[in-house]
C-alpha cells in the first residue's frame, strides 16, 4: 500500500477506507521490520471501536517502532477525539510512517 493513503484526514464517506489503510501501513511495517529480526508488536486498531483505546493503542504502536528504529523526531500522536485529529495530527502520523518506512527500506 502506498503511504500517500494515509497522508491527509480522510472526507466523511471514506474514514473506514482510512482506518482500514492505515492498519495495512501498521502492518507492513510490521512485517518489515521482522524481515531484518525487529519484532514489533501489531495492535488492534482496526476496526475502531473505541476512539480512546484506539488513541491508547495506536501511541502504543508509535511509542514502540519509534524507539525499535530509532527514530528521535516522534510526536504524542494521543487524540481526545476523533474531531481532534485536524490536518496536524494526519500529518505527524504520515511523518513518523515516512520516517518508518525509510529506516525499514519500503
Amino acid at each position: 500500500m502506498p503511504l500517500a493513503n494515509i497522508a491527509t484526514p480522510p472526507a466523511k464517506e471514506t474514514v473506514t477506507t482510512w482506518d482500514f489503510n492505515h492498519q495495512q501501513d501498521h502492518l507492513e511495517i510490521v512485517q518489515a521490520a521482522a524481515k531484518i529480526g525487529i519484532t514489533l508488536p501489531l495492535y488492534p486498531i482496526y476496526p475502531v471501536m473505541d476512539h480512546d483505546q484506539w488513541t491508547r493503542l495506536h501511541q502504543q504502536f508509535h511509542t514502540d517502532m519509534n524507539k525499535a528504529l530509532g527514530i528521535t523526531n516522534a510526536s504524542d500522536l494521543q487524540a481526545p477525539s476523533r474531531q481532534a485529529m485536524d490536518t496536524n495530527w494526519f500529518w505527524r502520523n504520515y511523518q513518523e510512517h515516512k520516517a518508518a518506512r525509510l529506516k525499514l527500506g519500503i
